[in-house]
């Protein structure tokens, strides 16, 4: 026989249970459907990380500089081409 998980409790700010119930009813999902359906997406792309590290921040930051100089360097062909 198939045992139930047991219940687990947990808090969510005022804001972020308005976002979820809006969602699960834009899902046509029960809020705990929507809550386990979030989270196991989280789980299939890591690609996509949620959290907000210093290193993300360097990465996001080095890939900024890079596209200004790219728009910079594409400036510059493009008025040598005229």
């Amino acid at each position: 026989m198939t045992q139930n998980p047991p219940d687990m409790k947990i808090r969510l700010s005022a804001d972020l249970r308005r976002q979820v119930e809006a969602a699960a009813k834009q899902n046509n999902r029960t809020l705990n459907s929507e809550i386990v359906s979030r989270l196991e997406a989280s789980f299939r792309s890591p690609a996509a990380p949620m959290d907000d590290t210093p290193a993300r921040h360097a990465d996001l930051s080095r890939l900024s500089e890079k596209v200004e100089w790219l728009e910079q360097r594409l400036l510059v062909l493009e008025k040598r081409e005229k």
